[in-house]
Parts: C-alpha cells; sequence; structure tokens
C-alpha cells in the first residue's frame, strides 16, 4: 500500500462519518455505561485468628531480617580488617619498590568486599 492509496482511502472514511454521528454514538455509550447497575459488595468481617497469623509472620519476618542484618555488619567488619592486612602485606613485599608500592593503594577497596575490583586494581597497577 503506497501513500496515496493511503490517503484516498483515509478522505473516504472520513466522508462517511459525520460529527454528529460520532458524538451521538460515544454519548449513547457514556448513558449506558451509567445506566448499568454498581456491584456493591459487602464487607467482610476479619477474623481475629488471621490477625494473630499475620502478626506472627510479621515477627518471624523481623527477627529474619534481624539476623540477616547481623550477619552483614560481621562480613562488613571482616572486610575492614582485610584492609590493614593487606597494606602491611603489599608493603612488605614490595621492599621499597615504587613501581610495586603503587599497589597498596587497591587495598582501600577491600573495605567494600570488592574483590573483583581489588584484583583488576592489582592488574591495572602491574603489581607482581
Amino acid at each position: 500500500m503506497n501513500q496515496h492509496t493511503f490517503d484516498a482511502m483515509t478522505r473516504r472514511s472520513a466522508k462517511q462519518v459525520s460529527r454528529r454521528k460520532s458524538l451521538a454514538a460515544l454519548s449513547t455509550a457514556g448513558l449506558a455505561a451509567l445506566a448499568a447497575p454498581l456491584p456493591a459488595d459487602a464487607k467482610k468481617k476479619k477474623n481475629d485468628n488471621t490477625c494473630k497469623k499475620d502478626k506472627q509472620q510479621c515477627n518471624q519476618d523481623l527477627e529474619v531480617c534481624t539476623a540477616q542484618a547481623a550477619d552483614c555488619t560481621a562480613q562488613a567488619a571482616l572486610c575492614a580488617a582485610q584492609v590493614d592486612q593487606c597494606t602491611t602485606l603489599l608493603a612488605a613485599e614490595c621492599a621499597g619498590n615504587p613501581d610495586c608500592l603503587d599497589s597498596v593503594a587497591c587495598c582501600s577497596v577491600l573495605a567494600n568486599c570488592d574483590f573483583n575490583t581489588f584484583f583488576a586494581c592489582l592488574i591495572g597497577t602491574g603489581a607482581s
């Protein structure tokens, strides 16, 4: 279908539909929607047992989250301790070589437990 055929088809279909007919059809559809009865739902009484179960589930979830937070804190402390160990090890290993001492700066990345970035930094500095 080319542009000329599409334009002609659009003009023909626009001539067949008047503004008055389209507005009448829209208003009829709107009135039909308003005339339909609206469904009403009765309010359901919540069972006390359900509330107790929900509260128990919430407390269990809170306990799980608290335990996970404690684990994360412990892991963060372990990672932070590795920064000092790494700095000491690399400084001793480099023995004053200025090219090698550049890799000591990579140890600070270990505070976030980001080992991939740490190794990429070591490779980038040329530490061996």
